[in-house]
């Protein structure tokens, strides 16, 4: 009978170094498939129909491998007002109305299909819509207002800028002061900046708070005055806002750009286009490139187009070159894809006198400036907004 001989012990050395190797096998396997897994395409969420029936979120797939068909993701039975997405592509959060039509705001997972209600508005006697998500922390912005009810006074129904944390399910107003009101709230890029639209101070514009930073600045609150009732569009770091305005030239009303920067205290005010140039801009976006400017505008002299066309501005010249127009449709809603290579936009027919008609019925495209293509996304649908994944 042969004897069994026994394996020599590893040392605590040997052990080590087999447990480091197998740490690099793994991580390195982590990294590898990091690496080689394929990106998923991007995704454009929207409302469907505007008309003719009850308006659902739905999403569709930018897949140009197969014939994607748009999914609707929200089954609500009195409608989708307004949402948002967060920038990671994982959650969609919108408001919709009860039988009362008092909204509330819901939270739609898009990887598991969960809805999880955020607010209780409806039944604590309050109307709660507009949300927007801050881009990096769970922090959630959104528009409160009491419902008109006996023994409100008029202070006590109007609009209210409320934060929400994700995380702890506390929330608050943005101000402790009840006669800070506002609506529309929007993000800076960095997050250290919500603008919203106000008539505080019994005139129409926009406050911009700015939070404490980490270096120990304290926090700031500043009021853009406007007549044109937008909250405009923050630089990507919150140092900078672009606001559009009114102005009368030869007795009808247009719209001019000014711009704000909050670097210099107090904040600074100058027009960024002329209210005597003969243009009209309506919507402006940030491009990705953070250089440029993309604007609705419709000139009113000899370059006259039909409905507002897209161009880009130069932040640093003001140059306006077009970017895109078609004179079969108006241009007012529209946000790059964060890679700045593709622009979703809703657009609206014009008529044959070259305006928009009741009949007129939004639709949304998406542009590939490197290719010049349009392409039609969905018809009877507004308010185009990207879903992109991780």
């Amino acid at each position: 009978m042969s004897k069994k001989t026994k394996a020599p012990a590893l040392s605590f050395d040997m052990v080590m170094i087999v447990a480091i190797l197998a740490l690099v096998i793994i991580v390195g396997g982590i990294s590898l498939y990091a690496y080689l897994r394929p990106t998923p395409p991007p995704q454009i969420a929207y409302l469907y129909p505007i008309r003719d029936g009850i308006p659902n979120l739905w999403v569709y797939t930018l897949d140009d491998e197969s014939d994607t068909q748009p999914e609707q993701v929200t089954f609500t039975t009195m409608g989708v007002y307004d949402y948002d997405i967060s920038d990671d592509g994982r959650f969609l959060m919108y408001s919709t109305p009860n039988q009362t039509l008092s909204r509330d705001i819901y939270q739609l997972n898009l990887r598991t299909g969960n809805v999880e209600a955020l607010t209780t508005c409806a039944s604590e006697g309050a109307d709660c819509y507009a949300p927007a998500i801050h881009p990096t922390d769970p922090i959630l912005a959104y528009t409160r207002v009491a419902d008109n009810v006996g023994g409100l006074d008029e202070r006590e129904r109007r609009p209210r800028i409320w934060l929400r944390d994700l995380e702890t399910n506390t929330e608050r107003p943005l101000s402790p002061n009840p006669d800070d009101t506002g609506h529309s709230a929007v993000w800076s890029r960095d997050g250290n900046t919500l603008a919203y639209t106000t008539d505080t101070l019994e005139q129409t514009g926009t406050m911009v708070f700015q939070f404490a930073d980490r270096d120990g600045g304290a926090s700031r609150l500043n009021f853009i005055p406007s007549g044109y009732g937008s909250t405009g569009t923050l630089s990507p770091d919150g140092t900078a806002l672009i606001i559009p305005d009114l102005t009368s030239r030869n007795g009808q009303i247009f719209s001019y750009l000014k711009w704000v920067d909050f670097t210099i205290t107090p904040p600074t005010f100058e027009n960024f286009t002329s209210p005597d140039e003969p243009v009209d801009d309506v919507a402006i976006e940030w491009h990705p490139d953070q250089h440029n400017l993309t604007v609705a505008r419709r000139y009113t002299d000899e370059r006259w187009t039909r409905g507002y066309q897209l161009y880009t501005l130069d932040t640093e010249t003001n140059e306006a070159t077009p970017l895109f127009t078609d004179n079969a449709y108006s241009h007012h809603f529209f946000a790059w894809h964060p890679d700045g290579e593709q622009l979703v936009m809703q657009r609206l027919p014009l008529n044959e006198t070259g305006n928009i008609s009741s009949a007129s019925q939004p639709s949304i495209w998406v542009f590939t400036p490197s290719t010049q293509a349009m392409s039609l996304i969905a018809d009877d649908a507004y308010l185009p907004h990207w879903v992109v994944r991780e």
